[in-house]
């Protein structure tokens, strides 16, 4: 058995920090079950207070590119980096009904250009108008602190496709 992943089931586990490893991780998993169930949509368990928001890009991308759907079911909470992943999924995207979304505007580092700061922004920003019913201004108003979205408020905007209840 290879640890994070339910192979009767196509199902992924992604918790903790979203760092660089977590690429290779996500990926490494993704192939293995797509090997094995070649025709069934994976989905992908998150509970991760998120990270690195290049990691975030990488698994997106690599998300779009993949040959099957991946579903993405937030357990918990997916914030920041993770919260990005989760409403890029490619297949259903559900959360439970306890669980909550976090965005926020991007850490800005001194060391880093600042036209490369606006351009991670801009990136952060036309992903969320393209995944909500949201415009630009909304999302712009919103990033200027910590936006915390419970999972029926999640629904409304769009961001995800259903709610999960018991």
């Amino acid at each position: 058995m290879i640890e994070g992943i339910d192979i009767s089931r196509n199902i992924m586990y992604l918790t903790g920090d979203i760092t660089e490893d977590t690429v290779s991780y996500f990926i490494s998993r993704v192939n293995y079950l797509v090997e094995h169930n070649k025709d069934r949509e994976i989905l992908v368990y998150i509970n991760s207070y998120g990270g690195d928001m290049y990691s975030a890009f990488g698994i997106i991308d690599y998300m779009r590119v993949c040959e099957v759907k991946i579903g993405i079911a937030c357990y918990g909470a997916a914030t920041s980096a993770a919260a990005l992943i989760l409403i890029n999924a490619t297949g259903e995207i559900v959360m439970s009904k306890n669980s909550y979304l976090m965005f926020h505007p991007p850490w800005i580092d001194k060391d880093i250009d600042e036209n490369h700061m606006k351009d991670l922004k801009n990136k952060i920003l036309d992903n969320l108008v393209a995944r909500s019913n949201k415009g630009k201004r909304f999302w712009s108003n919103k990033l200027k602190k910590n936006y915390y979205i419970n999972a029926r408020k999640s629904l409304e905007m769009r961001l995800i496709h259903r709610v999960l209840s018991y």
